[in-house]
């Protein structure tokens, strides 16, 4: 019988950073890591496998992963036709993706990860700098927000909690307009974080504190504004990094 397998994807560009957001759930009874998608328009944008399972029944599994976010599916609207549904998502915190998927192999039959590194590793098709990319890539895709407060570990299950809680453990110790004086991500009203990110989704804002947050940033972002907030400020006792 012919391997079945499910997968998850990002859009990458020429300058190999990921399409912050955008999640495709697939299936295939073949993969291949990285995919041109040039188009005649010569767009610049590949799609990336960053996580494959192997399974028993794709179909099935496929239509269990993109039931369980029917609610970031992307919709492509016309005005002369039909709206399409497509395989792709809008997901602006990784890790909400990647823990409702760890939820949902961890109780599904017959299914299992596919170690993508070693599959790089061992794909002599490519050059050793082309692998190396795409290994840095991957790492790149799933990497968390850490916060350690006065030598203890304190980072929430996913990053933009963790984001969010490092803006309060400075604000507790410099108030709030302290940090909107370096950081403009953070508002009183929400009418104001809306005209400073137009084109952010309702997701990306968030009501935290009495305050209101743009989080739509990857966490490599994350992580460097949080830094800036604390090397100005003279925070000493709160430490913020990445990790893989």
């Amino acid at each position: 019988m012919q391997d079945q397998y499910v997968y998850i994807a990002r859009l990458i560009d020429h300058k190999n950073e990921f399409v912050e957001g955008y999640y495709k759930l697939g299936k295939s009874k073949q993969y291949t890591i990285r995919e041109t998608q040039l188009n005649s328009t010569h767009l610049p944008i590949d799609v990336q496998m960053v996580r494959v399972f192997k399974t028993g029944d794709m179909l099935i599994t496929e239509t269990v992963f993109q039931t369980c976010f029917e609610d970031y599916r992307v919709i492509k609207k016309y005005d002369d036709k039909k709206d399409k549904r497509t395989e792709w998502f809008y997901v602006d915190d990784e890790e909400v993706l990647y823990n409702r998927i760890d939820k949902l192999v961890s109780v599904l039959p017959n299914i299992h990860e596919v170690d993508l590194i070693n599959d790089i590793k061992g794909d002599l098709t490519i050059t050793k700098e082309d692998r190396e990319e795409l290994i840095k890539n991957f790492r790149k895709s799933k990497s968390r927000l850490s916060l350690v407060c006065d030598g203890v570990d304190i980072s929430m299950e996913n990053s933009t909690d963790t984001f969010l809680l490092t803006l309060k453990k400075i604000a507790e110790q410099t108030g709030w307009d302290k940090i909107m004086e370096h950081e403009i991500r953070v508002t009183r009203t929400f009418e104001e974080l809306r005209d400073r990110n137009p084109s952010a989704s309702e997701s990306q804002l968030k009501h935290f504190e009495n305050h209101y947050f743009f989080t739509g940033n990857n966490n490599e972002v994350k992580a460097k504004n949080l830094n800036k907030i604390i090397k100005k400020l003279n925070i000493k006792n709160i430490q913020v990094s990445i990790k893989k």
